[in-house]
């Protein structure tokens, strides 16, 4: 195994995916992922929705279970009521992230090759939420035979976000050659960016705004756990 396999199941872990989940992502045995993330700490939330999902829970579990779920929707009432205001910068905010953002029920996260969008959509989610840099965690997946290290894709996106380097988190690297003589077209120079802030309000305040400004009720939100879309660069 690559030694950033081990990096990438404790971060899913971290994030509360099942053994399994983990093993089926980067392609690994369950013996192997189990000692890799044995000391990551899931939240008592985290832990309620494996046992959920493998049939494990009881009566104090489901309680919390259906606590939590209450909490997700009034955060989406909400984000309806915000939307009835009709503010144009708040439902851009929450286009783009119906257009480009990963649909998981406790973590708002976007993913894009697009500075400029990328930026726009932080200073957003900062001026309606009141989030400071420190709040946002980021990642790249990259391609390092454009004539750039990781570090200077890294201070590019950096320096465009606003955001300090503690938000980054382990990127990913393609370190494979371009074929052929002329090599590999329309690669993207700085890769793809992935930002996101785990906030269980954030996320679900937005989907219900999408849901009052378009006119429809997706009753899943609530409940989908939706992993992040890989996208090539």
């Amino acid at each position: 195994m690559r030694s950033d396999d081990r990096e990438t199941a404790r971060r899913l872990r971290s994030e509360g995916k099942s053994i399994r989940e983990i093993a089926k992502l980067i392609g690994a045995s369950k013996g192997s992922v189990s000692p890799w993330v044995r000391d990551v700490a899931l939240t008592p939330e985290q832990r309620s929705v494996l046992d959920e999902k493998s049939g494990k829970i009881g009566l104090a579990s489901k309680r919390f279970v259906d606590k939590r779920r209450r909490e997700r929707l009034g955060y989406q009432e909400e984000g309806r009521e915000k939307a009835k205001g009709q503010d144009p910068s708040h439902q851009a905010m929450c286009m783009l992230y119906w257009a480009e953002g990963t649909k998981n029920r406790n973590s708002c996260r976007m993913t894009n090759s697009d500075a400029r969008m990328m930026a726009y959509f932080v200073s957003l989610l900062r001026r309606y939420f009141g989030l400071s840099p420190s709040d946002f965690k980021v990642c790249f997946n990259v391609h390092t035979d454009n004539g750039l290290s990781l570090a200077e894709i890294e201070d590019w996106w950096l320096r465009e976000l606003g955001l300090p380097r503690s938000s980054l988190r382990k990127s990913t690297v393609d370190r494979r050659q371009a074929s052929g003589k002329k090599g590999r077209k329309n690669r993207l120079h700085h890769g793809v960016c992935t930002v996101s802030v785990d906030n269980t309000r954030i996320v679900q305040h937005i989907f219900g705004a999408i849901q009052e400004y378009v006119g429809f009720n997706d009753p899943t939100w609530l409940d989908k756990r939706t992993n992040a879309t890989r996208i090539s660069t």
